[in-house]
């Protein structure tokens, strides 16, 4: 596996700043044909490793955000109250022998 200095997206910004002096120097129009075409082929190498960078910093960021929607918690009341699945109503029997006649109609 390679080091993050290795990676496409540790070395992104250096081949970019690499291929915007390319452009450059081939948009002035002084070059011979030869190294024009050096050129050309050393910026298609650097654009195929930005790319390559973007895509890979882009499933990261996919993979960061599945993760964190993954470990979300439950949602909460105002207040901080966590909300949970609802409760089944109890019926009379099931409420407690002290209960209050009419408990089992409040909602806590």
């Amino acid at each position: 596996m390679s080091t993050p200095e290795e990676s496409p997206v540790a070395r992104f910004e250096q081949d970019l700043a690499e291929l915007e002096a390319i452009v450059a120097r081939m948009e002035r129009g002084d070059l011979a044909l030869e190294e024009s075409l050096r050129l050309f082929e050393q910026g298609m190498r650097l654009y195929r490793r930005c790319r390559q960078a973007l895509e890979t910093a882009e499933q990261r960021i996919q993979t960061i955000l599945a993760q964190a929607e993954a470990a979300e918690p439950p949602e909460a009341f105002p207040g901080g109250i966590e909300r949970g699945p609802p409760r089944p109503a109890r019926t009379r029997a099931e409420a407690p022998r002290d209960a209050v006649p009419g408990d089992d109609e409040l909602p806590f």
